[in-house]
């Protein structure tokens, strides 16, 4: 088959450089390759940064709206936001003496 039908071929058929269905015995497994790609500090702290703030301005908003009273509507979103960082500490802090579904890390 010439280079020119092979890629008619392949267009027609989606062959692809992967493996799916229709290309399965084209691909062998040499090895597995593991890479584990953890989180910095840093970063766990500006994303649970921008979460927390999307959380107070969603329910900041909805607080004001109910009460039209903007006063009324921060306290509300304060004192939610404490109480749920002061229980996500300690929810986090049970959870990792829970030994079900941990393994081990071999990398």
């Amino acid at each position: 088959m010439s280079k020119a039908k092979a890629f008619e071929h392949a267009q027609k058929s989606k062959i692809s450089d992967r493996p799916n269905k229709t290309n399965k015995k084209r691909f062998t497994k040499v090895r597995k390759v593991y890479i584990r790609l953890i989180d910095t500090p840093k970063r766990s702290f500006v994303k649970s940064l921008v979460w927390r703030s999307i959380g107070i301005l969603i329910l900041g908003f909805i607080s004001w709206y109910y009460t039209r009273d903007i006063e009324k509507a921060t306290i509300v979103t304060v004192m939610f936001h404490v109480i749920r960082f002061v229980l996500y500490y300690f929810h986090e802090r049970v959870w990792e003496r829970i030994k079900w579904e941990q393994v081990e890390d071999k990398l």
